[in-house]
């Protein structure tokens, strides 16, 4: 049965399934994607420092984005290193990242693509959508997007094009 609730990883509205015979439950949420949450350890999360739950939820994102299987949160602690790991992403990761998925939602070369900041942002490693809209920047001064400020819609430009064909080789 879905019931409505709170995503433990960024406190929007989420829907939550819970898993037969097991103390766990299968989340959805529209900015974290999928992932399985214990809830013998949902305090643990729900009291975590937010910038620590925003690099969990690029994680559970990108496992989304890559089409893995959804994440199972049990002990916040086994996941120190991907904290630090999102935390400590470069520029050009999180710009890679950003191209990436703007890939992934394109028919083809010179479509537009939307885009929403308040859902979007865990995919460039951001704690906020004010991050997502740096590395937005970023892509157009590189000439790898059109994009105007403020602007719901983007298209990857020959160059962007390129850089992400070459960024799915790199991952498969």
């Amino acid at each position: 049965m879905n019931e409505k609730s709170k995503c433990v990883l960024c406190e929007k509205d989420a829907e939550a399934t819970k898993l037969p015979g097991k103390s766990e439950s299968s989340v959805e949420c529209n900015t974290c994607k999928n992932y399985e949450l214990d809830h013998f350890f949902e305090k643990a999360y729900t009291s975590m420092e937010k910038e620590k739950r925003a690099m969990i939820s690029a994680y559970t994102r990108e496992c989304f984005e890559l089409g893995k299987e959804p994440i199972k949160l049990g002990d916040p602690d086994n996941l120190k290193e991907i904290i630090e790991e999102y935390r400590n992403k470069t520029i050009d990761e999180k710009l890679d990242n950003l191209i990436f998925h703007l890939k992934r939602k394109s028919n083809y070369l010179g479509s537009s693509v939307t885009w929403d900041e308040k859902k979007d942002y865990p995919i460039t490693y951001s704690l906020s959508l004010e991050g997502f809209l740096k590395i937005f920047i970023v892509a157009k001064d590189r000439d790898l997007l059109l994009w105007k400020s403020r602007d719901k819609f983007a298209e990857l430009t020959e160059e962007g094009w390129r850089l992400s064909t070459d960024i799915k080789r790199s991952r498969e």
